[in-house]
């Protein structure tokens, strides 16, 4: 059974592209443009992994996560940032920085899912 990842972020171009490249690794997504919409979702679905992408603004996403851990959904979070300069996020499982291209990324989902898959780009 393929893990599952809800996706939240305001870029439809970077949640459908996160999505596309995701999906084709074998994870079932689902994407949220704005915290009702990922909020509501997370309240009826199970999730392995939450996805945070860096075009929400910190008070939103600091709420967001707030309310996450509130409802004690066993779900692990990712939080993504552009920069040089490694975020700081409480309340996530961890960090990634864009810049590190999707192949990292991906790397970087399959180790927070467990899912013991290697993916194309990481296989030797």
């Amino acid at each position: 059974m393929s893990s599952r990842i809800l996706t939240f972020g305001h870029d439809p171009t970077l949640q459908r592209t996160r999505e596309l490249l995701l999906h084709h690794d074998g994870f079932d997504v689902v994407t949220a443009a704005n915290g009702l919409e990922a909020a509501r979702v997370l309240e009826h679905q199970h999730f392995d992994l939450l996805i945070l992408c860096h075009t929400i603004r910190e008070q939103e996403r600091s709420s967001f996560l707030s309310l996450f851990h509130a409802s004690d959904h066993p779900a692990k979070v990712l939080v993504l940032f552009t920069g040089t300069s490694p975020l700081v996020e409480p309340g996530c499982d961890s960090v990634f920085c864009t810049f590190d291209g999707p192949g990292t990324l991906l790397a970087a989902v399959h180790g927070l899912t467990d899912d013991g898959y290697s993916t194309p780009a990481t296989a030797a």
